[in-house]
């Protein structure tokens, strides 16, 4: 199993319904919130993906580790990095919710471009539909037996 280099964490990917089973591992009644990772530590008042989100009907976002309003955020400094999440769904785990838990899933890797955060009561999880590093990015191709062969082209 490959491990990310900066952080010594595994570097895993995971389907929707991989992750759909590791959210009903937890004990029910658990706060379920579904976030798509929007913007990660960058510069700018990011103005035009607010806008976009608000206009798609998305009420709520995850503004540098709070959630907040979307109509309650006003201008954002462009010269400050903002980490934006958007607020996906809101829960509470059941059985009987488990097709909107996954849609949320579905929909929020769709935003997050194959990456996304739960909050599951007050703990954060994040997965990634890559072969990446959840926290810096880092990839590695999908492992097969042919990279392993003595004329792969400088993998290893």
């Amino acid at each position: 199993m490959p491990y990310c280099p900066t952080h010594n964490i595994p570097i895993l990917s995971f389907s929707p319904e991989q992750i759909l089973n590791k959210v009903f591992e937890y004990p029910e009644k658990t706060r379920v919130q579904i976030l798509a990772p929007l913007v990660k530590a960058e510069k700018g008042s990011h103005k035009d993906t607010l806008v976009k989100i608000a206009k798609e009907g998305f009420v709520r976002i995850r503004l540098n580790g709070e959630i907040k309003a979307l109509d309650e955020i006003g201008d954002l400094d462009k010269n400050k990095r903002h980490d934006i999440d958007l607020v996906i769904n809101r829960l509470v785990l059941k059985d009987e919710n488990r097709s909107r838990i996954f849609e949320g899933i579905k929909t929020a890797l769709d935003y997050g471009h194959g990456y996304i955060t739960l909050l599951l009561n007050d703990e954060e999880v994040m997965f990634s539909a890559h072969n990446s590093c959840h926290i810096c990015g880092f990839s590695v191709p999908r492992l097969e037996p042919r990279l392993f062969s003595f004329n792969a082209d400088g993998f290893l």
